[in-house]
């Protein structure tokens, strides 16, 4: 029997009316920032089919360094590697964040996840 995953989308505008194409497609469950990705992890057992990435996501630690989408692929390599996503979209405007969640993704699946 095939496992079921669960499909993650990053973006920390996904419920604004305004903003319709940042809504989560069907099947994915929206998170905004790095606490909800964490509670998420807890709560939800299941691996991590697709997740699609925002960069910028107006989040930011109690040092006031901000955390991006490329934070949250990075805390997923160093926290949850047995559950790294088998898919990675990147659906941000930022082209510089956009190609830096990328590159961290081929490096991990080229350098890691193939050693495996």
């Amino acid at each position: 029997m095939k496992e079921k995953k669960m499909n993650i989308w990053l973006d920390d505008q996904w419920d604004d009316p305004e903003r319709p194409k940042r809504w989560p497609p069907k099947g994915f469950i929206p998170v905004k920032n790095l606490a909800e990705v964490e509670a998420l992890m807890e709560r939800d057992p299941r691996k991590i089919g697709v997740m699609d990435f925002d960069h910028d996501l107006a989040d930011f630690d109690e040092d006031g360094r901000e955390r991006t989408g490329l934070t949250i692929i990075e805390w997923l390599y160093e926290n949850q590697i047995d559950r790294y996503p088998e898919e990675i979209e990147v659906h941000s405007d930022n082209s510089v964040g956009r190609d830096n969640i990328r590159g961290f993704d081929t490096n991990v699946r080229k350098y890691v996840l193939s050693q495996i």
